[in-house]
């Protein structure tokens, strides 16, 4: 996704700042500029990306954003334990590999999150022991960042989930630049992400009017503009719901989910594309 125009002021004004007079009076020298060019690239060989599950969670920072009560947690649950267990997430995406899922449920108790496991899940499974939950986490940038990095040293995961973005930042009004805060926090996980070679997805709100998929998350273009993908959930009018997916590795894609109460328990999908937003008839 391409920077939004205030994030090339960001940029703009970091140069500035950089190359500005040192206290001294002394200028700060320019640092060479190292060219490449496009045939070196083009001859030079490159990873595939790599997807926790294929076709809907690459490795980087994920935002998946939607309404209040929409089923975002659900969502991020299903997803948790289709890693953990390595089968098949919300009966479509194959999950190449089981592995150790890192949840931070900032904004439930142990209780709901026992009750949410036992109906995804009836039957007590071993493979449960791969999601570690964490119900309690410093603020992102004090400190927060800091643990989540040696977390996962000390316990590689394939996928660490955020529920929520805001409740982990746990944003103060007092931020003088709220552009460059928003940026610096999401850009610190997708850092963390990268570091650790995993796949962060981070729950996040939308705002009521429906719209584009990164329009529509809450904050400035600063929270948008340094993740890798962006998701976004919408109740439809047919009692289902969408899920629109866009990124930088990942393949713009919209799929139709229903929520079963019966098992399997949680989202499935049920149509992709043109078939998204059809009633029954």
């Amino acid at each position: 996704m391409t920077p939004p125009a205030d994030i090339e002021r960001l940029l703009v004004e970091e140069f500035a700042r950089e190359h500005a007079v040192k206290p001294n009076g002394a200028a700060r020298t320019l640092a060479s500029l190292r060219p490449l060019d496009a045939l070196a690239i083009y001859k030079r060989e490159f990873p595939t990306p790599v997807f926790v599950i294929e076709g809907l969670l690459p490795r980087g920072l994920t935002l998946g954003a939607g309404r209040p009560k929409v089923g975002k947690s659900w969502l991020a649950l299903q997803l948790a334990v289709a890693v953990a267990f390595g089968e098949p997430a919300l009966g479509r995406f194959h999950v190449p590999m089981a592995g150790r899922v890192t949840y931070l449920a900032l904004e439930e108790t142990e209780g709901r999150t026992h009750r949410r496991l036992k109906q995804i899940i009836p039957t007590a499974d071993a493979r449960l022991q791969n999601i570690l939950f964490l119900f309690q986490a410093k603020p992102l940038m004090s400190g927060g960042a800091a643990e989540l990095d040696a977390f996962l040293a000390a316990h590689p995961s394939e996928l660490v989930i955020v529920d929520t973005l805001l409740a982990f930042v746990a944003a103060h009004s007092s931020r003088q630049d709220v552009l460059r805060s928003d940026y610096s926090e999401v850009n610190t996980l997708r850092q963390i992400a990268e570091k650790h070679s995993t796949a962060i997805l981070c729950v996040a709100h939308s705002r009521k009017a429906a719209g584009d998929a990164v329009d529509s998350i809450i904050g400035t273009s600063g929270t948008t503009a340094a993740c890798d993908s962006v998701w976004q959930l919408q109740r439809l009018p047919t009692g289902e719901a969408s899920l629109t997916l866009k990124g930088r590795e990942l393949e713009e894609a919209l799929y139709a989910l229903k929520f079963s109460t019966s098992p399997p328990y949680g989202w499935q999908v049920t149509g992709e594309g043109a078939e998204v937003g059809m009633s029954a008839e």
